[in-house]
């Protein structure tokens, strides 16, 4: 993940630990080990739209800067060649 610019990083890592640690009824953890089964499996269906989108963002800031740096190893790859090739044609005609 060090690929992934920092703000980027910083928000994912604060929602995770919202989302560990934040209950959505205002409940303190205590309570949490006292509600029924319906009522988790209720909080858990609100929070996995909110968990989805988040990894969604995340994988798309991941994929933008890994395609950054793909596209500028290609470009100096080509200019490479680019160079090779015009080397090479003065010594191709000898």
């Amino acid at each position: 993940m060090s690929s992934v610019r920092p703000s980027a990083q910083a928000n994912a890592q604060e929602r995770a630990a919202q989302a560990h640690t934040a209950h959505p009824t205002g409940t303190s953890s205590s309570t949490v080990a006292e509600q029924g089964t319906g009522e988790l499996i209720k909080q858990a269906t609100q929070q996995l739209p909110d968990l989805v989108r988040a990894e969604l963002r995340l994988a798309v800031a991941e994929i933008k800067d890994k395609g950054t740096h793909a596209g500028k190893g290609v470009g100096l790859f080509g200019g490479a060649g680019l160079v090779a090739l015009y080397g090479a044609a003065p010594w191709s005609r000898r």
